[in-house]
């Protein structure tokens, strides 16, 4: 793997940052409360996810909720997808087929 010269390295760092900040400005953000917290913990004992896994797994199905329709969970996790769909979300491996 060819590594970057710290010109490239910083110039490329100083590109993605601005990029995820104007992308940041389009996604709904979901606060982290209470409901969300006890909601993660009890999705940790029942799927023995790890607590940012089911905090996520939290936030999605709060979404769900408040918009009324289906939200297609992804993420890198094998068993954080496990987790959602046996929670009723499709994941991207599951639309493929």
């Amino acid at each position: 793997m060819a590594t970057l010269n710290p010109g490239d390295y910083w110039r490329r760092r100083t590109e993605a940052k601005q990029e995820f900040e104007r992308d940041w400005l389009r996604l709904v953000r979901l606060p982290i409360d209470e409901v969300s917290v006890l909601k993660a913990g009890d999705l940790c004992e029942e799927h023995a996810l790890r607590a940012f896994d089911a905090l996520h797994l939290a936030a999605a199905e709060t979404l769900m909720y408040l918009i009324g329709a289906a939200v297609t969970f992804a993420c890198f996790d094998t068993a954080l997808n496990l987790a959602a769909r046996s929670r009723g979300f499709q994941t991207p491996g599951m639309m493929r087929r």
